[in-house]
């Protein structure tokens, strides 16, 4: 089974960083993402590599990358948790936009409708509660799939914006996933 993954350490000092870009009127969000991968690592959190989880959700919709055959019409995309974590931004891709090319679009104005466990719940509560940069609130995803009789096999994805990198936190469901 597919171990969640400790995030090293940044490999520059994030407030340094942010101090010299900005005097030199370089505007990057680069530190965004060091600054939440810090912050998981601070709260006890892994992650599972992305590349591992995308090949696996691939995979369960028939989807193998360099072939171009599918064999099905189901996709996967990642779905809003709550209503407040879409955006107006976010309405520009979705599942059938690049989904089916085997690319995750994200996707649904109205938060994930499927029961979802007890302590992944806390987890995200927990995590908002110590996020301490209110002007770029946490982000909560749920792996969804499109065309899919039984409940999907989720993951939970945290972000710090649209556009920047997503962490796979939690999962649930997924006794075939092994990476």
């Amino acid at each position: 089974m597919l171990k969640k993954e400790v995030l090293p350490a940044p490999s520059v000092d994030l407030s340094e960083y942010e101090k010299v870009a900005k005097g030199i009127g370089y505007a990057v969000d680069f530190a965004l993402d060091e600054q939440l991968a810090c912050f998981l690592r601070e709260q006890g959190h892994g992650v599972y590599p992305y590349e591992s989880v995308e090949r696996y959700l691939a995979r369960q919709c028939g989807f193998f990358r360099g072939s171009h055959e599918f064999s099905s019409r189901k996709v996967w995309y990642w779905h809003t948790f709550r209503e407040k974590d879409w955006q107006p931004e976010d309405c520009t891709i979705g599942p059938y936009q690049d989904g089916l090319r085997g690319r995750p679009g994200i996707a649904a104005q109205k938060g994930y409708d499927k029961p979802i466990p007890l302590p992944v719940l806390m987890t995200v509560r927990d995590l908002e509660a110590a996020w301490t940069d209110k002007t770029k609130p946490l982000r909560f995803f749920v792996s969804d799939f499109t065309n899919v009789r039984r409940d999907p096999d989720p993951f939970l994805a945290v972000t710090a914006g649209i556009g920047r990198r997503l962490f796979v936190i939690e999962r649930w469901d997924e006794p075939g996933f092994r990476g």
